[in-house]
């Protein structure tokens, strides 16, 4: 802390005109003459904060001319100094229940030193965080009453003041309230294809223990009461928290705009109604069908391909607005007329495997795909022939669910001729995740099996190893293989084989 001395002596008083004084001592400091006469000699120093004391040795000699007195003298003066306590303030707040108060530590310093603080005693009922001098106390939850914090404030030479901000945290009043949980406000549906409707799971809350909540319906501007359940029996210390009754039910829904609203009813009569919120049920998706090409069939490149499809539309007065067809996720364009059967021209498909799908949309904006249909368009067939026959294994059948499935895919050339250009595509099914390979020629690569050349009345094998779904899957896994080569093939028949594998769960195998 910084303290300033003065110190006055009066030239008439000691009759002496001082002319010169040493300041010897720890601190600095100036002199001002005061003049003939009456002189009025001013001295300050200023000492630092941790200065406790100084000595001031003052001395003067001079002649006064008009008493013609020469005089020299000395003074020797002592000073000591306190340096003063940190002032800190303490404070009372008024806060309510659950919620977060910051608070500002009220601290200060007269020479401005930094100041340092700590907690001496923490609140009881309640936590604090943040640094000083700004912190946040959080009481506890639920908490209703007194608490209080003890903090001390420290200067730079350990000078220290306790002192205590005391809360008050008071109840606040919540209202009681009801609210849907889900499904949420301008949520979207599709209702099924047999009912026309969609079952939608809904579920509210109440605070305030009600005795039961309804959830109502508007819909076409008529009420209609979907369903009310009671809420369970609480006791007292559970009354007036938030959300202490939940509720589910079901409701089927018609295609249209509904609006929803909860109704929670207490035991002094009490009702309560929710914000409504809306949700939209769309009639049912068409259902489109590839008629033509058909799954599986074979051509020779470069080939001229007719799909063809039909749309099912469900509900009554809707229409097709568009019939899209994709290859392998590609856009091939729409349908020319906008009528059924929907066709679209493919025109010079080079060789390849493509999975086309027909997507259908009608006029409430409603969108489905197509099961996908497989095309195998091969090169052109030389006048050199040879047979290709592949056949498919998988071991074990059934496999296990998350374990490990081997396919072994056997290729014979039949003859009479060598093969080149051999391929076999085998794009695995989607629920199986492909781990590894093993070719006694070629290479396998995302699905595709480049065999190369294949001497007549010879064999060549792949082994893919994959993962079972980790689930049961119904029915049965198939996994379809193609293969084809530059030559001339005289039997189609055997250019392709679909192997079915089982899934068994291994939580309902039985010990062997």
């Amino acid at each position: 802390m910084n303290t300033a001395s003065k110190f006055k002596a009066s030239g008439m008083m000691l009759m002496i005109a001082f002319l010169l004084v040493l300041l010897m001592c720890l601190a600095s400091g100036s002199q001002t003459p005061g003049g003939d006469g009456n002189l009025t000699n001013e001295l300050q120093w200023n000492l630092l904060a941790n200065d406790g004391g100084a000595t001031v040795q003052v001395s003067s000699d001079g002649e006064n001319g008009a008493e013609n007195i020469s005089t020299t003298s000395a003074a020797m003066f002592v000073f000591d100094f306190q340096n003063e306590t940190v002032p800190a303030e303490s404070e009372k707040i008024l806060m309510g229940n659950d919620t977060a108060k910051i608070i500002k530590l009220k601290a200060d310093d007269i020479s401005n030193d930094l100041l340092s603080y700590a907690v001496v005693q923490s609140p009881k009922h309640g936590m604090i965080s943040g640094t000083a001098p700004n912190i946040v106390y959080i009481p506890n939850k639920g908490y209703v009453g007194n608490d209080s914090i003890i903090f001390s404030a420290r200067d730079q030479i350990g000078n220290q003041q306790n002192f205590a901000i005391s809360i008050d945290v008071l109840e606040f009043y919540v209202p009681p309230s009801v609210r849907i949980l889900s499904p949420f406000d301008g949520d979207i549906f599709t209702a099924f294809e047999d009912t026309l409707s969609a079952q939608i799971p809904l579920r509210a809350v109440a605070s305030d223990g009600p005795a039961s909540i309804t959830i109502s319906d508007y819909f076409e501007q008529y009420e209609t009461e979907i369903g009310t359940e009671a809420c369970p029996i609480i006791d007292d210390s559970c009354s007036g928290t938030d959300d202490n009754c939940r509720i589910t039910m079901f409701g089927d829904f018609s295609a249209g705009r509904h609006a929803l609203i909860a109704r929670a009813s207490y035991s002094s009569g009490r009702i309560i109604n929710s914000s409504p919120i809306t949700i939209i049920v769309n009639p049912p998706e068409p259902i489109p069908t590839i008629s033509t090409p058909l799954n599986g069939e074979i051509m020779t490149s470069p080939a001229d391909i007719t799909i063809t499809s039909k749309v099912d539309v469900i509900t009554e007065g809707n229409t097709v607005t568009n019939v899209e067809y994709f290859e392998n996720s590609h856009r091939l364009g729409s349908a020319i007329d906008n009528v059924s059967p929907y066709t679209f021209f493919w025109e010079n498909v080079p060789s390849g495997v493509y999975n086309i799908q027909a997507k259908a949309t009608d006029d409430m904006g409603n969108v489905a795909l197509s099961p996908s249909v497989m095309v195998i368009v091969v090169p052109p067939k030389p006048l050199s022939k040879s047979d290709l026959a592949i056949s498919m294994k998988s071991s074990p059948d059934p496999a296990p669910a998350g374990g490990l499935l081997n396919y072994v895919l056997t290729l014979t050339n039949r003859g009479p001729d060598s093969a080149t250009d051999v391929f076999v595509e085998d794009y695995l099914p989607t629920e199986l995740a492909f781990i590894s390979y093993k070719a006694s020629q070629g290479s396998y690569e995302e699905g595709l099996w480049n065999v190369g050349s294949l001497t007549k009345y010879r064999s060549a094998k792949l082994v893919l190893t994959v993962q079972a779904p980790s689930e049961d899957v119904p029915g049965q896994i198939a996994n379809t293989a193609y293969t084809y080569g530059a030559e001339l093939d005289p039997d189609n028949s055997n250019n392709h084989v679909t192997a079915y594998t089982r899934i068994r769960s291994t939580s309902n195998s039985s010990p062997e």
